[in-house]
Parts: structure tokens; sequence; C-alpha cells
């Protein structure tokens, strides 16, 4: 029972969504089948339990079927049935629930109603109540063009709307803003297709076709294309600070024409273009970078899944810490776990908090939380023996009596970087260069000696070199010796 559809949906909702759906069954309007209502109590006993899942394992179909009717005996038919009724009933409180969060769906849906009821003058007083106040949602749920483009051309076909009165342009003002809405669609998912060509360079390229262009041309003051061009040019072009703070200027101030996934593919290339800044040394950019991933997680937490990557949670760690925000990291780590998907939370919050206590110089409870434990994702595994490299050779800066156990461990993380195929070549040859360099540190560190010549030529090509891990933290160490 517990691979069944029913399950899998009532898993998906919250503590305050279970105890609303308890409300909504109970309602006649929904449902007037009262065994339904008991079949829901029951499994949402269960469903609240501290360790659900090994509660839900135990529970059956013929257990449940003998505390609903306990006088009857077992039949898979009936009981297939009260399922299939609980989980539509469960898809209907899905619905619900989506059209009290989606203002523009809700007044979509109201609109067709007042249509087909031939309510002509309410329907028009929706559409003029559209047209005043949909660009003034704080974070647009449907892109307010594509809505505009099925209201005026449902307008325009409405049985009571004049086709022949000459000044009725709704079908023009569709037919503008579909326009708009697939130049606009093209320029902000182009974006995303640009950012891939600098990662993955034997893509296919992309390039505009010229509908797009002359578009765009002949709508010089259409400041959400100029956002989207400007976005492009600055992934394409190289790195300018004024014109990153005149894109930023201008997608704060046009933000609530966007979607929220169109503000999220926006921000993510606009924090992909500073950390490529970030690596070549810039290091003035990462408290702007780290106000961007602030931003962007607030969008991803209105998102449909709520959920926050690995990747972001643990780069605003990183950047938190560089900026010695480590009370807000501290904070940020134990309130937005929860929002990380449940096979990386575990390993991804350990890390984040190792990352925190090393940046904090907390070297031994670094150590307490890395060394012997077992990742269980490789690339946690990895960042957390780099972690330890970096904190060993900060002991060793105060000891010197552990050099050889920091010679040992950076052998054998280079042993096991290199049997780690998986992991791409030149995601190896970043932590092997990493490797190398912290042996050097600690050799010249250990024997006394100082090579301004090996230093300088070092850190000359860390500069100029993208594919090494932990960049920030070489130069320092060798701005140290």
């Amino acid at each position: 029972m517990i691979k069944s559809k029913l399950f899998e949906l009532l898993n998906s909702l919250t503590k305050e969504e279970l105890e609303a759906f308890s409300d909504f069954i109970k309602s006649p309007y929904y449902n007037k089948n009262t065994e339904l209502i008991r079949f829901a109590t029951i499994l949402n006993t269960y469903l609240n339990e501290e360790d659900p899942h090994s509660k839900q394992e135990k529970l059956t179909k013929e257990k449940i079927f003998k505390i609903l009717l306990p006088k009857k005996k077992y039949q898979d038919g009936e009981m297939r049935k009260m399922m299939t009724g609980l989980t539509q009933l469960v898809e209907q409180f899905m619905i619900a629930e989506q059209l009290k969060s989606n203002r523009f769906l809700e007044k979509r849906i109201l609109r067709k109603s007042f249509s087909e009821r031939d309510l002509y003058k309410c329907y028009l007083k929706e559409i003029k109540h559209f047209e005043k106040n949909k660009y003034l949602a704080p974070i647009q749920d449907i892109n307010p063009l594509l809505e505009s483009f099925f209201i005026y051309s449902n307008l325009y076909f409405h049985s009571k709307t004049n086709r022949l009165e000459p000044t009725n342009d709704y079908l023009s003002n569709a037919m503008e803003d579909l326009d708009e809405f697939y130049i606009q669609m093209k320029l902000i998912n182009s974006i995303e297709l640009i950012n891939r060509q600098k990662l993955f360079p034997n893509q296919k390229k992309i390039t505009l076709s010229s509908i797009v262009e002359t578009y765009v041309e002949k709508k010089p003051k259409n400041e959400i294309l100029k956002l989207c061009i400007s976005v492009s040019q600055l992934i394409s072009k190289k790195f300018s600070v004024s014109e990153f703070e005149e894109v930023e200027t201008l997608f704060s101030r046009h933000i609530h024409q966007l979607t929220k996934r169109e503000q999220l593919i926006i921000l993510i290339n606009l924090i992909n273009v500073l950390t490529r800044e970030i690596n070549q040394g810039k290091l003035n950019l990462v408290k702007k970078n780290l106000e961007l991933y602030k931003k962007a997680i607030k969008i991803d937490l209105q998102l449909p899944n709520k959920k926050i990557t690995h990747e972001t949670f643990t780069n605003v760690v990183v950047y938190g810490c560089h900026e010695k925000e480590f009370k807000w990291v501290k904070n940020f780590i134990s309130d937005y776990a929860l929002y990380l998907e449940e096979d990386v939370n575990a390993d991804a919050t350990r890390f984040s908090k190792s990352y925190l206590y090393f940046s904090k110089k907390e070297y031994q409870k670094t150590v307490d939380l890395l060394w012997n434990y077992n990742f269980d994702k490789l690339l946690f595994d990895i960042r957390s023996k780099s972690i330890l490299t970096r904190t060993l050779l900060e002991y060793f800066f105060q000891k010197r009596d552990i050099y050889q156990l920091l010679l040992n461990h950076t052998n054998s993380m280079e042993r096991y970087i290199r049997r780690k195929k998986i992991i791409g070549k030149k995601k190896q040859e970043a932590y092997l260069n990493f490797i190398s360099v912290v042996k050097k540190i600690g050799k010249f560190q250990y024997e006394g000696k100082n090579n301004k010549t090996w230093i300088e030529r070092t850190k000359k090509q860390i500069l100029n070199d993208d594919n090494i891990i932990a960049k920030i933290w070489i130069l320092d160490r060798l701005d140290e010796l």
C-alpha cells in the first residue's frame, strides 16, 4: 500500500496541508462518504508519526480494511474503490490549494465562468481589473503577456463583442502581446543556452533568428527585451563592473514583470558571471554575489517544489564565510537545510558545518566532523577531503611536528583522486593541482625555505588558470609565506 499513488500524494503534503485536507474532506460540498473520512483519519495518524516510513511499511490494505470494516471480510475491489475515491479527493485538494496561491489562474477561471454564464459586464470588469493590476504582483506566476493574449483573443471572439466596430483593436492587441511573449521567451531561454555554451563549448552554437533581431530593433524602448539582451552580452563579453551594475538595476526595476522562473534564470546567470570573475581573483565581488544568492534562494522557495540545490546551499555557505558572516551562515545552515533534497541533506549539512568551522579557524571541530566520516555522495567526499587537507596545512603552520601527517594525507588524497575517473578529467586536474601546491607550501615551510620566485610564479599561474580548487585560500596562504 505504501507504494500506491495515494500514499505518494499524501506524503507530499506538509503537516499544515494534512490538517487542511482533514477539514477539506469533511466538507459535504466535496465529500459525503463518511467511510472516506474515517479512511483519511486512519492514514493521517500514520503520516504524522515521528518516523512515518517505518510505520507505513507495516501498513497493508488488509489491515486498513479491517480497521474500517471490522465485521466484513476483506474485499480487494472495495478497498481499491476507497483508495481511488480518496486519491481523487487529495487531487481536488491540491487543485484548490494551487488556486489559492495562484492569483492569475484563479482570475482566469473566474473570467471564463463569467463569459460562459453570459455575465458580460462582470467579464469586462475583470478584464479591466487585469489591465490595471497585471504588473503589480510582487512575483508573477504566469507571464502577463501570454495571459493578455488569451484575454484579448477571447474577448474579441466573445458573442457580445462587436467585431465590426472600427475601434475594436482587441485582436491586434492580442497578436502584439503574443509576438512580444515569443520574443521575450526566445531571449530569456537563450540566456541559459549561452551560459551552457560557456560550460560546454562543443555544444551547438545558439544564434538568434533574424525575426527576433528585427523585432528588438523596432522596440528600442522595451526594457524587458533590453534586459535579456544585456544579460546575454554580460555572459559573452569581457566583464565590466559598470555594465553589470546597469543590468542589475534594470533587473531590479522590472523584476515584477517577470515570472519566478524567468527571474531565477536571470539571477543564476548573473551569479555565474560574478563567480567566473571571483575565480579570477576579484574577491571584491564576493559580497555582491552573496546578495544575489540570497535573492535567488527567496525565489527558489516560492517555486512549487520549494527546494534548494546542494550547489546553491554550499556556495552560499562558502561566500558567507568569506565575508565573515559566521552567525548568519550558522543560522542559514540550520534554517535552510530542510529545503535540501533528502538524499544530499546529511552530506551537504555536514560539509557546510565543517566549512564554517574551518573558516572560523576552529580546526579541531573541523577534523572531528570530517575525520573517518564516509560521505554518501562522491562530490562531498572529495570536497570534504580538500577541506581536511586545508585544515591540516593550517594546523601545520601552528605545529610543525604534524608534517608527516599532512604529507600522508595529501598522498592519500592524490591516489584517491587519480582512482576516481568518474569525476571528469578537468575536475580531476583541478584537485591534483591543488594537492601539488599544498605539498610544495608544506615542504617550503618544513624546510624553512622561502622561494620567492616559485611563490610569484605560482600566484600568477593560479590567477590566470581556472583549473584549481580553493583558489582564494591558496592565494592567501602564498601571501603568508
